[in-house]
């Protein structure tokens, strides 16, 4: 029953990449992985104001890395070196995360622990886990100020033509995508 019902799921994702793939155009792909890099900019931005902007801006380059590792199994080695910066970059927002929870679950829960010096170390603790976070997010922020200092409309066209380099084909496709916003207001940040 299990393998029946492996077989059923490689037979459907195989028919789902067939539909994908003559009904989702590039255009329609470019746009979307653009207005995820976009959120994802506009989040680094706002990171400095609070761990919960921080956090989003983990969220958003997750999305981003995930959405061009999708593109870069069916792409090739020029989408995949894109797609490993910003995974690389997802991977340390992911580890400065990890070390901001465990600072609040001590916060938290630390009063707990009893006995001689527990709460010395406890709040040693804490401190040493603010000052490893304090210097892996300002670490973090240089190295996104970077990734991300092309506009969405920049980041669109480089991914284009990783694209069409690795499948030495035109990437705007019959549609004609240029990767343009609808509006100006969308090319923003």
């Amino acid at each position: 029953a299990v393998e029946r019902g492996g077989q059923s799921a490689h037979g459907q994702i195989s028919q789902l990449d067939e539909q994908l793939a003559t009904r989702l155009g590039t255009k329609a792909v470019l746009r979307g992985v653009g207005r995820t890099y976009r959120e994802s900019r506009r989040a680094l931005r706002r990171s400095k104001k609070s761990v919960t902007a921080f956090h989003r801006w983990r969220r958003r380059s997750k999305e981003l890395a995930h959405q061009l590792d999708v593109l870069a199994e069916h792409a090739g080695p020029a989408v995949e070196a894109i797609r490993d910066r910003y995974a690389v970059m997802s991977d340390e927002l992911g580890r400065v995360v990890d070390i901001l929870m465990l600072q609040r679950f001590f916060e938290e829960h630390g009063e707990r622990h009893q006995g001689e010096g527990a709460a010395e170390a406890v709040a040693a603790l804490i401190d040493a886990l603010d000052a490893q976070a304090s210097e892996r997010m300002t670490a973090a922020r240089k190295l996104g100020k970077e990734l991300y200092e092309p506009r969405r409309k920049k980041f669109v066209k480089q991914l284009r033509r990783a694209i069409r380099t690795d499948l030495g084909i035109d990437a705007d496709g019959a549609d004609g995508a240029d990767g343009a916003p609808a509006s100006a207001e969308e090319d923003g940040a």
